[in-house]
C-alpha cells in the first residue's frame, strides 16, 4: 500500500513549500513513510495537470493520498466531489490536513457488524469536506 502527497498551486510565481512542508510533517509526526510527492503549478479550474495524471494513474486500490488542503486539489465543487467519489470508488483513501477527520482511518469500524459509528463518521466527514469545496468554488468564483 503506497502513500502519495500531492499539492498544487496555480502559477509558477506562487511557492510550493507551505503545502509541502504539510504533508511531510505529518508524515514524519505519524510515523508514514511517503512514497512519492507530486507537485503541479497549474490552476485548479481543471484537473489537466501532468502530475495529478501520473498520480491519478499510479494510485490503485489500498492506497492513500495525503493533500494539505483540499482546494489545493482544485478548486471546482462539483470536480472535487467527483473526483473524491472516484477514489472511494477504486478504494483509495483521500486524507486532507484541513479535515482532521480525514486522517483517521475508519475501516475497522465499518467492519463491525451494525456499528452506526463509521457511518456517522463518514457522513461528517461527506459534510465537511462539501462545506471545504464550497469553500474553494467561492474563491474561484472572484
Amino acid at each position: 500500500m503506497a502513500l502519495y502527497g500531492y499539492h498544487r498551486t496555480s502559477t509558477t510565481d506562487q511557492k510550493l513549500d507551505r503545502g509541502l512542508i504539510a504533508i511531510r510533517e505529518h508524515c514524519k509526526n505519524h510515523k508514514l513513510e511517503l512514497d512519492e510527492l507530486f507537485t503541479d503549478q497549474l490552476t485548479g479550474k481543471s484537473f489537466d495537470r501532468p502530475d495529478y495524471a501520473v498520480l491519478k494513474r499510479m494510485a490503485k486500490a489500498g492506497d492513500s493520498i495525503i493533500l494539505a488542503e483540499l482546494d489545493r486539489l482544485a478548486r471546482n465543487k462539483t470536480g472535487i466531489l467527483k473526483e473524491l467519489q472516484y477514489y472511494k470508488d477504486k478504494g483509495i483513501r483521500v486524507m486532507i490536513l484541513e479535515i482532521p477527520t480525514t486522517l483517521i482511518d475508519y475501516s475497522a469500524l465499518a467492519n463491525q457488524k451494525h456499528d452506526i459509528s463509521a457511518m456517522l463518521m463518514e457522513t461528517v466527514n461527506n459534510m465537511l469536506i462539501e462545506m471545504y469545496a464550497t469553500f474553494a468554488h467561492a474563491e474561484m468564483q472572484k
